[in-house]
């Protein structure tokens, strides 16, 4: 629906409805700290080890502003 509006008045939907725009990245970036610190915590081996590296490295990167 939040695109379809963005469609019809050519206005980013975060420009729409600024103060909810706000909330969903207020809690995004909650659940990525708990994401980063959850696989932080983990033993893992093997292809999983991997994968958790690779997941941190997205994190840490997205932090940063390094594009991967």
């Amino acid at each position: 629906m939040a695109l379809a509006y963005e469609a019809v008045f050519r206005i980013p939907v975060s420009q729409l409805f600024p103060g909810f725009y706000e909330t969903v990245v207020h809690g995004i970036e909650i659940r990525l700290t708990e994401l980063e610190q959850t696989l932080q915590s983990k033993s893992v081996k093997g292809r999983g080890m991997r994968r958790t590296a690779h997941k941190l490295e997205w994190l840490f990167a997205r932090r940063n502003g390094i594009e991967i």
